[in-house]
């Protein structure tokens, strides 16, 4: 391994911000988004899933299909499909029709 390197770049090491982070709660971190891996105080550490699938919350009445670009809206902690004001998260794995409150994701890290 370089003497460079890291750590791999599934997960990442954060300091959880002001109200802490719940853990297995979707987090945005600057831009990136991520799930967090314990219930972790303001100024503590945790690690931060970027990648996988994962079942989250998504815009009740959104029909979104497989494909479809999912974006982070921070200030309703949910996933929808509007790029105006969000950050960019990953893409759907499955269908959520109207009505359905959940999507798996497939997280894709990045910046816009």
């Amino acid at each position: 391994m370089a003497q460079n390197h890291i750590q791999k770049g599934d997960v990442v090491t954060c300091v959880a911000p002001v109200g802490g982070v719940a853990g297995g709660a979707p987090v945005k971190i600057g831009n990136i988004i991520g799930i967090a891996n314990k219930t972790t105080l303001d100024g503590e550490t945790f690690e931060l899933f970027v990648t996988d699938v994962w079942d989250v919350a998504a815009l009740s009445g959104l029909v979104i299909v497989v494909g479809d670009t999912l974006y982070w809206d921070d200030t309703n902690k949910e996933f929808n499909k509007t790029s105006t004001g969000n950050t960019k998260a990953g893409f759907a794995v499955t269908a959520s029709p109207s009505g359905t409150t959940s999507v798996h994701i497939r997280l894709t890290p990045g910046v816009d």
